[in-house]
């Protein structure tokens, strides 16, 4: 199956050869690891992931040239299971996975495929929900916490851990104690600097504001060290302007398929690259951006307005001096999500899943966005080398060639 679509994506054609990103890692590992020896939370993920990898590597790399480890680890790691322990092991084991495959790779494939290989990461900026001394601390520490595993991004000041540093941010190391996993010396220099570049999955803000009552007592978990209430943004829409509205609502009371709605106040990718640029030449992807809408219209304002805007700045971006590589919308088609199932419509092209034939049409943002494919669109210009995409899930893509 994978040879042959592979083989049809990058056959010449109108649009093609295409620019693969291939993520090895979507959520999807085997139940028998999961029984055998408890899945992510274990040691033993660390071989079998890589050993895997290797086979991918063989079977596939001579057609593609970018690849993507895992998807959003440190998401991954709060869906289930001990959550006094196991956000820390699952990200650990996870990141030790990744750095054995980079390393894998770098001696044994990249000289002959030429191909390049990252983590991706999922990011939400947040914003204090007040002024306060004590909103912006609990904004700084949430970030750290979800996002300090991989990329982590202050408002004040930018760091990165454990990729470059090879450890934990002293913060986690405080709060979380012996539940906190540590690196040894040789595990240390694996991670440090174990990625080509950072793929980065972007689509709302949330404005974080302090909790202490959750971190009191004394049983400690992942959301008590987090001490942090999270709420969201309210969109209003109307056409093609966006308003915003600070909402009193926790995020955990909004509606899977509502929440996606929640989109950030500036819009603004800057926001996410700039805390980075002080630790050197960094290359990144961001490799998802896009709006959920429920109603599945066709004429998808909102959509246009969202994808429009978030796609000016990475390239205002990329004229300010940031090394961003590609920007790929999620989604090109409408497939099942998860949050929102099929409720939850993020295709430039629409697809009737409640007939029989599945229908397909474009909506209005797929004319919207196709002019940045040449590189050229309402006076903004991106780089010849810059890739532009969609994502898509992989037994999708038979019915698009």
């Amino acid at each position: 199956f994978y040879n042959n679509l592979i083989n049809e994506l990058v056959k010449p054609g109108t649009y093609r050869p295409c620019l693969i990103n291939a993520v090895l890692y979507h959520m999807d590992l085997p139940q028998i690891f999961e029984e055998e020896y408890g899945g992510w939370v274990s040691p033993k993920t660390i071989d079998d992931f890589t050993a895997y990898t290797d086979v991918c590597f063989r079977e596939f790399g001579d057609r593609f040239a970018h690849w993507t480890t895992m998807l959003e680890p440190n998401i991954m790691a709060q869906a289930a299971g001990n959550s006094t322990t196991e956000p820390y092991l699952f990200v650990h084991q996870s990141l030790l996975a990744h750095a054995s495959t980079v390393r894998l790779y770098r001696k044994k494939y990249q000289a002959a495929q030429k191909g390049i290989i990252g983590m991706n990461i999922y990011t939400m900026w947040l914003y204090p929900f007040t002024d306060s001394a004590e909103d912006i601390e609990a904004t700084e520490r949430a970030t750290t916490f979800l996002y300090g595993w991989y990329v982590v991004t202050y408002q004040i000041s930018g760091m990165l851990h454990p990729l470059v540093f090879g450890d934990y941010p002293e913060i986690m190391k405080k709060i979380a104690g012996s539940r906190l996993p540590f690196f040894s010396n040789n595990e240390s220099e694996l991670v440090t600097n174990a990625f080509d570049f950072i793929g980065l999955h972007h689509y709302t803000s949330l404005y974080a504001s302090n909790h202490p009552n959750s971190s009191e007592g004394p049983l400690h978990d992942f959301t008590a060290d987090l001490a942090t209430l999270f709420r969201v943004y309210l969109v209003v829409s109307n056409n093609l302007k966006l308003k915003f509205h600070r909402s009193n609502a926790e995020s955990s009371t909004v509606s899977s398929s509502s929440f996606l709605n929640y989109i950030t106040r500036t819009l603004q990718i800057s926001r996410i690259l700039h805390p980075l640029e002080k630790y050197g030449n960094l290359s990144f992807y961001i490799l998802e951006n896009g709006y959920g809408g429920s109603d599945g219209t066709l004429n998808d304002l909102d959509r246009i307005g969202y994808l429009t805007k978030y796609i000016a700045s990475t390239l205002k971006e990329i004229r300010n001096g940031a090394d961003v590589r590609g920007y790929s919308v999620w989604s090109f088609m409408d497939l099942y999500e998860i949050y929102g199932g099929f409720k939850t419509h993020y295709g430039l092209v629409a697809v009737e899943f409640d007939t029989e034939e599945r229908r397909r049409q474009p909506r209005r943002s797929a004319h919207c966005t196709l002019p940045f494919t040449n590189h050229k669109t309402q006076g903004v210009i991106s780089p010849g080398s810059f890739a532009f995409g969609a994502g898509t899930a992989d037994y999708q893509v038979p019915q698009l060639l």
